[in-house]
């Protein structure tokens, strides 16, 4: 793997490049946000690990600005413990949460986990009898080419980063809009673009969650 750690206390920084190194693999490291925001634009990474309290530009700031915009999966690793944060990281745009103090091997496994999710998206996905393109953006039953609108596969998209887990409609909406492309969802509208996609595929491609959300299994 190849991680982006963003983090300003020089000795956990130290430590955790040197766990990441003594298990083969390779770790870039930024000590405040500006720096770790123009790393995370600029390289391409399996996972980036990133503190939320740091110096110039904050974690937040940094879940922000890269949610939807890159397919590189976020563990946030920081001391705030409380729910609300937690939830707040995960819904904008965190994949995972970890809290300080922490055992170095579970960080490493939950990196493993993400980079695994990741790199499955980089090929295409089979659900049922029915092939999604990633790259074309389209799918494919047998011979026939299944075309959808961008917020459709963007929809698509959200759902396979987190394949056969429930993911939040205010998850599925917020990550969307703020994404740069030409995707855009409202609330009110994704049981619109749900059923359409349903409609294009079979009812069981889009699962309902009850009192959750939508998966893809």
């Amino acid at each position: 793997m190849h991680i982006l750690f963003i983090e300003d206390d020089p000795v956990l920084r130290s430590n955790v490049v040197l766990w990441f190194q003594l298990n083969k693999h390779s770790v870039s490291v930024a000590e405040e946000g500006q720096k770790g925001l123009e790393l995370a634009n600029s390289e391409e990474f399996d996972c980036i690990v990133l503190d939320l309290m740091l110096p110039k530009i904050s974690g937040w700031q940094i879940l922000h600005e890269l949610e939807n915009k890159l397919s590189t999966p976020i563990l946030v690793l920081s001391a705030i413990d409380d729910v609300q944060s937690k939830v707040r990281a995960l819904e904008e745009g965190a994949e995972d949460y970890l809290t300080k103090p922490f055992e170095m091997e579970e960080l490493l496994a939950r990196t493993k986990v993400l980079s695994r999710t990741r790199n499955s998206l980089r090929e295409d996905a089979q659900i049922g009898d029915i092939k999604v393109n990633l790259k074309k953006r389209c799918a494919f039953r047998n011979d026939e080419t299944i075309t959808f609108t961008p917020t459709e596969f963007a929809i698509i998209e959200r759902l396979l980063l987190e394949q056969s887990q429930p993911v939040s409609r205010f998850r599925i909406v917020e990550s969307i809009n703020r994404a740069d492309s030409l995707a855009r969802v409202s609330d009110n509208a994704l049981d619109v673009h749900i059923s359409a996609i349903r409609k294009k595929t079979n009812r069981d491609f889009i699962k309902t969650v009850r009192g959750t959300g939508y998966l893809i299994p």
